[in-house]
């Protein structure tokens, strides 16, 4: 246990245990409007959507290791039931309400002539495997579960992986070997998809090194925040700078640097965006709308291109305005309808619980 000893410092109050903060919001936020103005104008913002999602792995990565990491430390073993619990409470539930509505849109009006595969794609959706060719076929309006997919199917083996590197004191050897072999992985499925790179665009190893750079920044966050510290400020503006040039990349889907290094940039880039954010709680008024969006990201990625198919389907004009506000309504209306209310039915679970455990001890 001396890696756990190790890897951990003053950064771990900082982040633990503290609730909402507000500048991951403004992360989140910034992430959704990226994917958002792809689908809004996609040749202007070529590669912001690319951006937008490695930006919301990364942060993924960053936290999800860090509730990992809590769990090692506290009971010497990740709670695998508790940790699957709440991935269910928190994904489920918003997707359920879009596959409702999907249903109903597909299945009475048949907007985008997909009317046979309502039931496929909810089970696509259901079972996480929108990014296996064939297997993965969907219905156009729930394309972009891909995400998802790749996200679940990370999350299967990192718990695991995380244990045994901590326990074993090899966590940077282990970080460096897996990085080595999804990039590989990338490097072969471009290879073979060659000249037709934006084929692998939705496989797990196109961007699943970003996780690992995020879960690899929260173990080792303290050595990070010594080196990044003094100049968190100049940094992270220079990070916003290189994700915005790599936003406006045309054609980035279909570039193989961009998969190979662009990726990984973007990582590194939010991997400092955080930092910044953890070190300065305070956020300037003109910023809070921005963190606001970033409360109902989640949603907002559900329902962005699916909206955006039906309004293209049924000829809306001004859909660059329309697509964008109706986003907006129906994440909102996810958020108090369906998450924060299956929010506050886990926190009231883990609270009884965690009574339960006291009372048998």
């Amino acid at each position: 246990m001396n890696e756990i000893r190790k890897i951990q410092g003053p950064a771990q109050q900082a982040l633990l245990g503290s609730g909402r903060i507000p500048g991951l919001d403004l992360i989140r936020g910034l992430a959704i409007l990226l994917v958002i103005a792809r689908h809004a104008n996609g040749p202007f913002f070529g590669g912001a959507g690319i951006v937008g999602v490695v930006m919301f792995f990364a942060l993924s990565g960053f936290l999800i290791t860090g509730i990992l990491e809590k769990d090692i430390v506290r009971h010497g073993r990740i709670l695998y039931g508790r940790f699957y619990l709440h991935r269910v409470f928190r994904l489920i539930p918003a997707l359920l309400f879009l596959l409702l509505v999907f249903t109903l849109v597909e299945g009475c009006f048949n907007l985008t002539d997909s009317r046979d595969m309502v039931f496929r794609s909810i089970v696509v959706a259901m079972t996480y495997v929108a990014n296996i060719p064939r297997i993965g076929d969907c219905a156009p309006s729930l394309e972009h579960l891909w995400t998802l997919a790749v996200e679940e199917q990370f999350y299967l083996f990192w718990p695991l992986f995380i244990t045994l590197a901590i326990k074993r004191g090899v966590c940077l050897q282990a970080i460096f070997s897996i990085s080595l072999i999804i990039m590989a992985c990338l490097t072969a499925t471009i290879v073979i998809a060659w000249p037709l790179v934006g084929r692998v665009y939705s496989l797990p190893p196109s961007w699943s090194v970003s996780m690992v750079i995020g879960g690899a920044a929260f173990l080792y966050k303290d050595c990070l925040f010594r080196i990044l510290k003094a100049g968190l400020p100049i940094y992270g503006s220079l990070s916003l700078l290189v994700l915005l040039a790599l936003s406006l990349v045309p054609g980035a889907k279909g570039q193989a640097w961009f998969y190979l290094i662009g990726g990984p940039i973007v990582a590194c880039m939010t991997v400092i965006l955080i930092f910044w954010a953890l070190k300065d709680r305070r956020l300037p008024f003109l910023l809070r709308p921005l963190a606001a969006l970033g409360i109902i990201s989640y949603a907002a990625y559900l329902w962005n291109y699916p909206l955006k198919i039906w309004l293209s389907a049924m000829h809306v004009t001004g859909d660059t305005y329309i697509v964008p506000i109706f986003t907006i309504l129906m994440a909102t209306a996810s958020w108090f309808l369906v998450e924060s209310p299956m929010r506050r039915l886990r926190l009231k679970i883990d609270a009884n619980r965690d009574r339960a455990n006291l009372a048998s001890m």
